[in-house]
C-alpha cells in the first residue's frame, strides 16, 4: 500500500482551475469512475483527501476516499479597505477588469451594506465619485450600469448629497449622469433617479438644472441637462409607451423635474422649454383616472410639476398660456386633490398673472 499527496504548486493551480470552472471541474465521481482504467498521476490527483491503494498491477484493485469531496469557496466579499486597488483598477484598466471593479463598489454600497455609503462619500479617505463619473462617460455596458447603481445607492443618505450636488466632484457626477440620460436609453431611468434623491437637497437645485459642460446658459446649450431633460419629454411623445423602453425614464425625469421646480429661477427657466406643454399632455393624455394615480406615477409627478410651477408669477403665465387651466379645473373640480395641492392648484386658476 502507498499514499500519493500533492504538492502544493500542484493544489493551488487545480484549486484556481476549479474556482474559474466550477462546472468543468472533475468531481470525485468523475475521479473514481476512471480509477479501474489507469493510474492516477500527480496531474490528475484530486484536490482533498488521502487515497491509498494497491498499484502492483498498475490499475487499482481497492481504494478508500477520505474527506474527497472537493469544496467551493466563494469570492471573498469586497471590504472598505479594499477601495484604493478598486479605485485604482477603475482608473488604469479597461473593459471586463474595470466592469468588475465597478461591480465590487456596487457591493459596497448595495441594500446589504447601507453602513458604507456615507464613509465612502464623507471620510475623506477616497475619492470614488471622480472615477465611477469618468465610467459613466467612457464605459458602456456593465460597467456604465454598474457605475449607475453605485452612484444611485450613495446618492440616498442625507449625509451624501451635498457632497455629490455641491463639492469638487460634482460637475463629474451631474455631466456623466446627464450623458447617460442623453445616450442610454435603458439606465437613463437610474441617472434619473439619482439627480432626484440628489435634488431633495434644497441648495442644490439650482446647481443640477443650471448644469452646462460648457459654461453657458442651459437655454443655450443644446447639451445641458435641461435640454437633455426637455428633449427626453418631447420625443415620448412621439414614442408609443407600449412600445418603448424609455416610459421609466420619462416618469423619474419628471419626478426629478418636480424637485427642480421648486426654485423660481429653475421654474422661469423650464417655462422657456417645451416642458410645461408635454407635462400637462402627460395628464391630458392619460387613460388613467386622477382617482387612481399612484403614488410617484408620471401623472402624479407631472401634476406636481405644474403646481409647483404655478408658485412664480412668470412661470404661471406660461401655464395658462400652454392650457394648464383647462387641465387642471376637472381634477379639481372632482375632488381628486387634498391639502396643499389644493391650494396650489385653486391659486393656478384664481390668481392673476403678474403683469
Amino acid at each position: 500500500m502507498f499514499s500519493n499527496k500533492m504538492n502544493d504548486e500542484s493544489v493551488a493551480l487545480l484549486s484556481q482551475e476549479m474556482n474559474d470552472s466550477p462546472e468543468d471541474a472533475p468531481s470525485a465521481m468523475d475521479s473514481r469512475s476512471n480509477v479501474h482504467r489507469r493510474p492516477i498521476s500527480y496531474q490528475t490527483i484530486p484536490l482533498a483527501g488521502k487515497l491509498e491503494c494497491d498499484n502492483s498491477t498498475f490499475g487499482f484493485k481497492s481504494f478508500s476516499w477520505r474527506s474527497f469531496i472537493p469544496t467551493y469557496s466563494p469570492a471573498k466579499p469586497p471590504t472598505l479597505d479594499d477601495i484604493p486597488d478598486l479605485i485604482k483598477t477603475m482608473l488604469e484598466e479597461k473593459g471586463e477588469k474595470r466592469a468588475a471593479a465597478i461591480k465590487r463598489i456596487n457591493e459596497l454600497c448595495d441594500v446589504g451594506h447601507k453602513q458604507n455609503r456615507v464613509p465612502m462619500v464623507c471620510s475623506g479617505k477616497w475619492d470614488v465619485l471622480t472615477p465611477l463619473a469618468q465610467c459613466l462617460i467612457q464605459d458602456s455596458g456593465d460597467g456604465r450600469h454598474f457605475a449607475c447603481l453605485a452612484l444611485n445607492n450613495l446618492s440616498v443618505q442625507p449625509e451624501n448629497k451635498n457632497v455629490m450636488a455641491l463639492g469638487s466632484a460634482a460637475r463629474d457626477v451631474i455631466g456623466g449622469l446627464c450623458k447617460v440620460i442623453k445616450e442610454d436609453k435603458q439606465t437613463s431611468y437610474l441617472c434619473c433617479i439619482c439627480l432626484m434623491n440628489l435634488s431633495f437637497l434644497e441648495d442644490s437645485i439650482n446647481n443640477i438644472l443650471t448644469y452646462s459642460d460648457r459654461g453657458m446658459s442651459p437655454l443655450e446649450d443644446d447639451d445641458s441637462l435641461l435640454r437633455v431633460l426637455e428633449k427626453l419629454l418631447v420625443n415620448s411623445r412621439s414614442v408609443p409607451k407600449a412600445c418603448s423602453g424609455e416610459s421609466d425614464s420619462i416618469r423619474w425625469a419628471c419626478g426629478l423635474l418636480k424637485n427642480l421646480a421648486k426654485s423660481e429661477d429653475n421654474a422661469k427657466l423650464i417655462c422657456k422649454t417645451e416642458i410645461p406643454v408635454c407635462l400637462l399632455d402627460n395628464i391630458r393624455n392619460s387613460t388613467t383616472p386622477p382617482n387612481l394615480w399612484t403614488n410617484n406615477s408620471l401623472e402624479e409627478f407631472s401634476l406636481f410639476v405644474i403646481l409647483n410651477l404655478a408658485q412664480w408669477s412668470g412661470s404661471k403665465e406660461a401655464l395658462l398660456s400652454a392650457g394648464a387651466a383647462d387641465v387642471i379645473k376637472p381634477i379639481v373640480a372632482e375632488g381628486y386633490l387634498q391639502g396643499l395641492a389644493v391650494t396650489m392648484a385653486t391659486a393656478l386658476l384664481r390668481q392673476p398673472i403678474a403683469k
